[in-house]
């Protein structure tokens, strides 16, 4: 993908809006390389740093190298043991994730290392089949919604 194009869900597929030549792709693995999980994605993020992340309906994070064509997780601790990621928020320099478990870690947005882990939801969250967000306000404090 080229800098303005907007990838677009619908309910069947991911389609590319090709700002540059007007146009519409409604195949995005020639943007991916065929790493898209078998599964899709659920949801896309670009963070401060115009970088962009998916999360996969599996719960999985990838983040897009568009330099070297791949799709990769580049927080070292971060696992489908902790339930998958419900939710991304990057602010103030961490990236903000919050579990499907309900534990909450910031990683730093320079090495991607732990800052913080909590698990005070641990045990409250829904069911699987809602999923929940993350907003951060004007005072820096994290709300889940």
């Amino acid at each position: 993908m080229s800098n303005g194009d907007l990838l677009i869900e619908t309910r069947w597929r991911y389609v590319v809006d090709d700002y540059n030549h007007d146009r519409f792709h409604n195949q995005i693995a020639q943007y991916f390389k065929n790493l898209v999980p078998s599964t899709g994605f659920r949801s896309i993020f670009v963070d401060n740093k115009k970088q962009v992340w998916f999360i996969g309906h599996d719960n999985q994070l990838f983040l897009q190298d568009f330099d070297n064509h791949r799709l990769y997780n580049p927080f070292r601790n971060v696992s489908l043991e902790k339930g998958g990621v419900s939710d991304i928020i990057h602010s103030n320099r961490l990236y903000r994730v919050l579990y499907r478990s309900g534990i909450i870690e910031y990683y730093n947005d320079n090495d991607f290392s732990l800052e913080f882990h909590n698990e005070y939801l641990v045990g409250k969250m829904p069911p699987d089949d809602i999923i929940l967000h993350l907003f951060v306000d004007r005072e820096n404090d994290l709300w889940v919604y």
